[in-house]
């Protein structure tokens, strides 16, 4: 098993299948033996899930039953592969498994919109704003409200583009390793250039050179910031290193062994003693004012993050102080009708 790691490790995507002869309850084993514990410990330096669903057997042999055959898989296989145990005989003690691979769908370029802040025309923006009317019943006035106001915003400020072609940035990456990255990539570029010339064998020992001093920067970088992360785990228990956890944890499948589930969901959910609500008729509706709407609009922050749509804090606060009026009707035909699903003009709940 450890050569097995130890051969897919660095590769991607991977997935590893087989008769591994191994009990554990996290495949939904009655127990976990030694070599289940051996199985788990061979695989947890390496980016896998487990693809096996349920807890149906997969061997059947002198009326006794285990799940003993496993697929593991890398998470962008895991996110486009449907496993399952087939009913089809084989003359076998071990049972068909079908693992289905679908074709990754092209992810968006973009996937949110986002706008930059500095360009707010104010003038463009209340002009466009201009003549704006709640009409209809309260979903149908937050959503005429919030395309007014990203109609708006799309005419009065520049919208921002993500570069890096959709990659996420990485906290390892600085200064020294984007210049011997420059290096490098001329280094290989001249390397090039120079096959069956007179300079090869010194432009292929300049560009191996090139290639060891960005790989070690990288590694010595990586290093550093693994160490720090380590050091602020401590002191900051839900920062850095319990989002990148998270992040691991949320690329996971759900786990359909309904015992492990329920573990799971009674660890992170304990259980709360209930609520109760007291039930109000229509005449006890408490309304909001324009003041409330305004004093809620000056606790928001200009500079913290938009929501789902976009829009910044800064354009908000111009249109809600220019027409407090219209969000107040909005949002007291939310209250009235009971509708509180819909997202008002703002782009939040």
């Amino acid at each position: 098993m450890q050569e097995i790691a130890d051969d897919a490790r660095g590769r991607s995507p991977i997935l590893i299948a087989g008769d591994f002869n191994a009990w554990s309850t996290t495949w939904g084993s009655a127990s976990t033996t030694q070599r289940g514990t051996i199985l788990l410990e061979a695989l947890a330096s390496l980016n896998v899930c487990l693809l096996n669903e349920g807890n149906r057997p997969t061997l059947s042999k002198s009326d006794q039953e285990s799940i003993i055959d496993l697929t593991f898989a890398s998470p962008e296989l895991a996110r486009n592969c449907a496993w399952r145990v087939s009913d089809i005989y084989n003359h076998s003690d071990h049972a068909l498994i079908i693992t289905q691979t679908r074709p990754r769908l092209a992810s968006p370029t973009s996937r949110l919109t986002s706008y930059k802040a500095h360009t707010l025309n104010t003038v463009a923006l209340l002009a466009l704003m201009e003549g704006v009317c709640v009409t209809g019943d309260a979903n149908t006035c937050a959503k005429n409200l919030a395309d007014r106001v990203k109609a708006a915003c799309d005419a009065s400020m520049e919208k921002a583009t993500k570069g890096g072609n959709g990659r996420r940035p990485v906290p390892w990456w600085n200064e020294e390793i984007n210049g011997a990255r420059r290096d490098c990539l001329a280094a290989r570029r001249r390397c090039q250039r120079s096959r069956g010339r007179e300079n090869q064998k010194l432009s292929e020992a300049t560009y191996r050179a090139k290639r060891k001093v960005l790989k070690n920067a990288i590694k010595a970088s990586k290093a550093r910031c693994f160490q720090e992360l380590c050091e602020a785990a401590d002191a900051e228990p839900f920062g850095s290193a319990y989002r990148m956890v998270m992040g691991k944890l949320n690329r996971q499948p759900t786990p359909t062994n309904q015992l492990q589930l329920g573990n799971k969901v009674a660890t992170l959910f304990p259980t709360q003693p209930p609520l109760t609500w007291q039930a109000s008729g229509l005449g006890d509706t408490v309304l909001t004012s324009e003041a409330e709407v305004l004093a809620a609009l000056r606790k928001t922050k200009a500079g913290k993050a938009p929501g789902p749509d976009g829009i910044p804090n800064a354009a908000l606060h111009t249109i809600v102080a220019a027409y407090p009026g219209i969000f107040t009707e909005m949002y007291n035909k939310c209250i009235i009708q009971g509708s509180l699903d819909e997202q008002d003009g703002s782009g939040r709940d």
